[in-house]
């Protein structure tokens, strides 16, 4: 059946257009629905759900099962699925190919959920197939797929961008008599291109093959339990299953992400929530963070700051409501080193120098301050005395001064530096977040509330957070932060170089007139310390520095 309208102009102004082709939408979907049934919506994603149970020395109980049910739990959210069970070396690397091939050719994100074995060697990382017979170390190139082969098919041009699900550090599949595996699990890996890699469980570790019902491992449970009731922005999904799993297993499996992504990623439209359009409805949304953390910030009950990060897992206060949980529930793994990490350590500085461990003595095996020392005092001694140059160069012919500033307090939640006689800062326990910042005198102050995480709760390259501040005091502002732990590299302190992380991000400060002014800073941070070893923001990105903070000498305490 044909119909031929023709609308008077009267009728389109008056909205009459809208009912009649309402009308018409009904009678076509009665009459005739394969002529007027709408072109599909393309899908959010196109997916390659990959199980491995059956392998013949170290089978597995629950890959299949978990595969399928992801699978079924992305089909619901409209992604295109595939599904591939107990698979060969050809049959998973013909399946990934054709994903590539597809995400590529419709210009569609692609995404991976990989259950199974998988191993490290040499700072590699490889997914096994059921059809391996691994008896020596070149078996493993031969045999295996090498996950960054893997990231390089799925990040080619023309695939937007690239989700890699990997539960897959279970125990070891060649038996006792392995000795070419270097570690447990996988090995820290610094992706390229704009790609999402969650992992279940952090570097170095094994993740539980069942949850506490036996039917899924504990971290797909988790994540099917957020696909299926919170779909939305992918930071927000992983950071719920981290503390989900985190939470069940007691501190032994804390799952972990890595992000290059510069495009947003959500499992549902809904999920996409726009910023704030102005600034008065971004305070009125940390207005009502700030309530909710203001009380539990004090808790003793670990469950209560669960609850929190569950309500708000990327928030503005998650990075230090993620420090509280660490002082109230110590985190039971350790993350193993990378090997640039590694290298930093052995090359630069043979030592911790704050506990004076051999970081030799670690290896690539342990990190002893994975998010946790961010969270401890440790990080500050009675004692301890910094000298520090501070150096303002937007000032007409510069300002530069110098500090020494020497702990002289350790309280439960912040340390107190005094710099002379008088002036005094005092810094969060929680990893050298600033609650106050002398600016003169004594008494004098500006006081971050909550405290400002001008570093994170955890050190791992691709880590982003935010941070959001009100600073009251002389200075009257609203600070908002933006950071992402970018890379490993030395920074000279006195005649030595340590090891530290680089970190880059983004801080807006808004006076209480409405200016707002944007600056892009640069911190390279050792995890030992609560002081960076050195700071510098500048106006534009990668411009020029403006301003600079350099550690230029340290000293312990007691220790």
């Amino acid at each position: 059946m044909m119909f031929a309208v023709r609308w008077r102009a009267a009728d389109v102004m008056s909205g009459k257009v809208a009912a009649v082709v309402a009308a018409l939408a009904v009678c076509a979907a009665l009459f005739a629905p394969g002529l007027c049934a709408a072109a599909d919506a393309a899908p959010p994603g196109i997916a390659l759900v990959i199980g491995n149970n059956k392998y013949p020395r170290s089978p597995l109980a629950n890959p299949r099962n978990d595969a399928q049910a992801v699978g079924a739990a992305l089909r619901q959210l409209d992604f295109a699925v595939t599904e591939l069970y107990d698979g060969s070396l050809a049959d998973i690397l013909r399946a990934v190919a054709a994903l590539a091939e597809k995400a590529a050719s419709t210009k569609t994100p692609a995404l991976l959920y990989y259950a199974g074995h998988g191993v490290q060697s040499n700072w590699k990382n490889y997914l096994i197939p059921v059809d391996a017979r691994i008896a020596r170390p070149a078996d493993l190139a031969a045999q295996t797929i090498d996950l960054a082969d893997v990231i390089k098919t799925l990040t080619q041009e023309g695939i937007p961008s690239t989700i890699v699900i990997l539960d897959a550090c279970r125990d070891n599949p060649f038996g006792a008599q392995d000795d070419f595996t270097q570690a447990k699990g996988f090995a820290p890996t610094q992706s390229q291109g704009n790609i999402f890699l969650a992992y279940a469980t952090l570097p170095g570790n094994l993740a539980d093959d069942a949850d506490d019902i036996g039917k899924h491992g504990r971290y797909t449970a988790s994540l099917l339990e957020e696909l299926k009731t919170r779909p939305g922005e992918i930071t927000e999904v992983f950071r719920r299953v981290q503390f989900k799993v985190r939470r069940s297993s007691v501190g032994r499996q804390v799952p972990s992400e890595q992000s290059t992504l510069s495009t947003a990623f959500s499992f549902s439209a809904a999920g996409l929530k726009p910023p704030p359009a102005t600034f008065a409805a971004e305070r009125s949304a940390y207005a009502e963070q700030k309530a909710a953390w203001d009380a539990v910030r004090r808790s003793e009950d670990a469950e209560n700051i669960y609850r929190f990060l569950d309500t708000y897992p990327t928030g503005p206060l998650s990075e230090i409501a993620k420090m509280r949980l660490d002082q109230l529930q110590r985190v039971l793994i350790t993350a193993q080193l990378s090997e640039a990490e590694t290298e930093a350590a052995n090359q630069d500085k043979l030592y911790n120098p704050v506990t004076g461990a051999d970081l030799r003595a670690a290896g690539k095996h342990a990190r002893t301050n994975y998010g946790l020392d961010s969270a401890d005092t440790s990080r500050f001694r009675w004692g301890d005395k910094y000298t520090v140059s501070y150096r303002d160069t937007s000032w007409p012919f510069g300002r530069s001064i110098e500090k020494t500033l020497l702990v002289v307090g350790i309280g439960a939640f912040q340390a107190t530096l005094q710099s002379g006689l008088y002036q005094r800062a005092s810094m969060t326990s929680l990893g050298g977040r600033i609650t106050e910042e002398s600016v003169g005198g004594q008494g004098a102050g500006a006081f971050f509330d909550p405290p400002l995480a001008l570093m994170p709760a955890q050190y791992q390259v691709g880590y982003e957070w935010s941070s959001q501040s009100q600073v009251s005091g002389p200075r009257r502002e609203f600070v908002t932060l933006k950071a992402r732990v970018a890379g490993v590299e030395s920074a000279t302190v006195g005649q030595d170089k340590w090891p530290t992380y680089r970190i880059e991000g983004q801080k807006q400060t808004t006076l209480e007139s409405g200016v707002t002014k944007v600056r892009y800073f640069t911190t390279w941070a050792s995890p030992d310390h609560g002081l960076p070893v050195r700071y510098q923001e500048s106006d534009t990105p990668g411009g020029k520095p403006v301003y600079i903070e350099q550690m230029l000498s340290f000293a312990e305490g007691n220790r």
